[in-house]
């Protein structure tokens, strides 16, 4: 057990004590007996319907058979940009659907107030021995709500990986970033005086003919760094003491970045149609597109050559934070059993079997499909496979290949030729060392502000983007004064004074 588990698994215990016995919410499922037929229905996202689709799932389900007798699973798999909409449109349909994920594009808590999803203490005690068996404790305590276990996640890398900029490796070289990102790293937030230590490399590159695309507009991410998020609009300093919660859009953090992608607009390094894009990541990794992009990494070396692999060129990255975290919030990938299903116990059973070693070939199976037409074995022990027809993970063009985080335990997973062979033991290293939120373990109760939440989140919506990506050029201040405004008349300072009578509450209690 890591150095931060034990408040998760008191937090973890107590729910499932005070959940009693009784199971909560939600239709029973008639006749549980594995020898009944049952079609269950399983939602998650990923790259859409595939042309080699039904052949690998009607594999699977032949397969299934021998694990979950009478069983069916039928899948719908749908992309990011329409999930949150046909999850939307299901639920006030009451259409069944026995498991479904939960994703950074929902919110748990709304979700569970307004009773889209079970209660899973019961079943999983039950049904799920595997899930608890093969994953941390502090990992399936924060599929937790106020009440109880409402979601699975699914388990990979867990914590925030350090902040990093992407870059192509030629032009980073040529222009000196590692050096750059070096100094970065030093510190512990995103100031003026760190965003202006970019604007060199932009310009030389501009004045070089290297410009290419620019700059990507997720590098605007890169002022959270060193906060943590504590419900809608409002955070704390990771690692400040006392515990201080406060608007996070009214700070010099949000401030220097709307100020710096402002300039850099202005400057040309942001293309001026920024706005109309559908995607602001449509740029990011390709051979022509941004010089600049970020993400997490896993480690500068390892992750350069993940990228590098996926994209087809030579890309470096650089960490720009010097560790990573491990927040208290709900995990953005999950898998849940929503309010309308009609076998929970069975759709547990299924969750459960992806999540053991011994479903570990049906869960790879779901993931790449089938071999010999979708991979080919490079080695049988450990296994690692190749893809066929593209490195990393399947996309919409793919005629197989799902995204194996989005439904299982990926520690289960099998190696492809664009991973290194210690990829999955990395990534469980760094769970391990991690820096833990000085909130882990807390359970934040969302009802006493979820109305003025709602409003802040329609403030975010109409200006968050439009600062963000620079659009406003030299415009942006009478803007930005407007959304502080705006966020003020939504509530925030309720929300973060709430939000900080309950940690000061759970702070004293530890």
């Amino acid at each position: 057990m890591n150095r931060y588990s034990k408040v998760a698994v008191v937090a973890l215990i107590a729910v499932t004590v005070v959940a009693g016995i009784a199971f909560a919410g939600g239709g029973q499922e008639e006749g549980a007996s594995a020898r009944d037929e049952a079609t269950v229905i399983f939602r998650m996202t990923g790259p859409g319907k595939q042309s080699d689709a039904e052949l690998v799932w009607e594999t699977f389900n032949q397969e299934l058979e021998s694990y979950l007798p009478g069983t069916t699973v039928e899948f719908q798999v749908i992309p990011p940009a329409e999930y949150a909409d046909r999850w939307k449109l299901s639920l006030s349909a009451g259409e069944q659907l026995d498991i479904a994920g939960r994703y950074w594009m929902q919110n748990l808590d709304v979700e569970v107030a307004k009773g889209a999803f079970l209660k899973l203490d019961d079943l999983l005690n039950e049904w799920g021995p595997d899930i608890k068996k093969n994953m941390p404790d502090w990992v399936l305590a924060k599929g937790m709500t106020a009440d109880g276990i409402y979601e699975i996640p699914c388990y990979q890398i867990m914590v925030g990986m350090r902040y990093a900029i992407r870059f192509p490796a030629d032009l980073a070289e040529r222009y000196g970033m590692k050096a750059v990102t070096a100094e970065m790293e030093k510190h512990e937030f995103m100031t003026q005086e760190d965003w202006d230590l970019l604007d060199p490399y932009f310009a030389k590159a501009k004045a070089d003919g290297d410009l290419r695309k620019g700059v990507g507009t997720p590098m605007a991410w890169l002022w959270g760094k060193g906060l943590e998020s504590i419900g809608r609009g409002a955070a704390i300093e990771f690692k400040g003491t006392p515990v201080r919660v406060f608007n996070k859009y009214d700070t010099e953090y949000f401030r220097a970045m709307i100020r710096t992608m402002a300039r850099w607009y202005e400057e040309g390094y942001i293309r001026k149609d920024v706005l109309a894009m559908d995607n602001p990541r449509v740029d990011d990794g390709k051979p022509d597109g941004t010089i600049a992009w970020v993400h997490g990494t896993m480690g500068e070396e390892l992750q350069s050559q993940l990228d590098s692999t996926r994209y087809g060129y030579p890309i470096v990255v650089y960490s720009v934070q010097g560790y990573e975290v491990a927040g208290y919030a709900h995990s953005a990938t999950n898998l849940g059993i929503p309010s309308t299903a009609k076998y929970p116990e069975r759709a547990m059973q299924v969750m459960n079997l992806l999540q053991s070693e011994a479903g570990s070939d049906l869960f790879n199976m779901l993931t790449w499909g089938l071999e010999g037409k979708h991979y080919n074995v490079l080695r049988e022990e450990p296994k690692k496979i190749e893809t066929i027809g593209y490195a990393g993970q399947g996309n919409s063009d793919s005629p197989y290949g799902l995204w194996k985080w989005a439904f299982g335990n990926t520690r289960f997973s099998w190696i492809t030729q664009a991973e290194r062979d210690d990829y999955i033991e990395n990534w469980i290293k760094i769970n391990e060392s991690a820096v833990p939120s000085q909130l882990m373990g807390w359970v934040p109760d969302p009802n006493p502000t979820k109305t003025e939440e709602a409003q802040i989140k329609a403030v975010e919506d109409e200006f968050v983007n439009t600062l963000s990506y620079g659009a406003l050029g030299d415009g942006w201040e009478a803007t930005y004064e407007e959304f502080l405004r705006k966020l003020k008349a939504a509530g925030i300072d309720k929300v973060v004074k709430e939000y900080q009578s309950q940690i000061d509450e759970f702070l004293a209690g530890k």
